[in-house]
């Protein structure tokens, strides 16, 4: 008797690390990893109305829990976005949340962060991108939100190559050998399963 029920506690001891390896594998976070980053700008003209702009695309490999659900755990999929921005001379890039394209369960947004002002905004050469990924889902009536951050620097002669063109038009792009840029992004709220 006391052999089978030391046996029975190894077995659900060993039962319960399986599950929470099982579990885990899926709050290991692989890092974002941001490609296709362009910058420029169209020759400068006072009062011109073609605004300078930059455009990314991002993408989260991971799968993570959310809560449980009908058919057990609910999951955020993987999901990728594009993210642009646009302005006109004299406006700033900086300090504006805005979103990306649509995704399943939540949204990405991206803010453009000042770095240095050696290089200005026309067209905007030297800056970090702060990455916002917000994960909803309703299931059972419970709300399950998970908010993720991540941070990237870009610099002409750095990761970004291009130039400007005798007209004035600049045309900057991630280099080939900086892509894709890998982002470690970490969690900032949770609502539902928080490891």
């Amino acid at each position: 008797m006391r052999w089978s029920t030391t046996l029975s506690i190894a077995a659900c001891a060993a039962m319960v690390s399986a599950a929470s390896v099982a579990r885990g594998a899926l709050d290991v976070l692989q890092p974002w990893q941001l490609t296709a980053m362009r910058t420029g700008s169209p020759p400068y003209r006072p009062n011109s109305t073609i605004p300078a702009g930059l455009g990314f695309t991002i993408a989260d490999p991971n799968q993570l829990n959310a809560g449980p659900g009908h058919r057990g755990t609910v999951v955020f999929p993987p999901s990728t976005a594009n993210c642009t921005a646009q302005w006109l001379e004299g406006e700033s890039p900086y300090g504006r949340a805005r979103n990306c394209t649509e995704v399943l369960y939540g949204h990405w947004a991206f803010e453009v962060v000042e770095t240095s002002t050696k290089y200005g905004t026309w067209p905007l050469q030297n800056f970090d991108i702060l990455i916002t990924r917000v994960y909803n889902v309703t299931a059972l009536g419970n709300l399950y939100t998970k908010v993720y951050e991540g941070r990237a620097h870009f610099e002409v002669g750095a990761t970004l190559g291009g130039l400007c063109g005798a007209s004035g038009i600049c045309s900057f792009q991630l280099k080939n050998e900086t892509s894709p840029v890998l982002i470690r992004q970490s969690r900032t709220a949770c609502l539902g399963d928080c490891p």
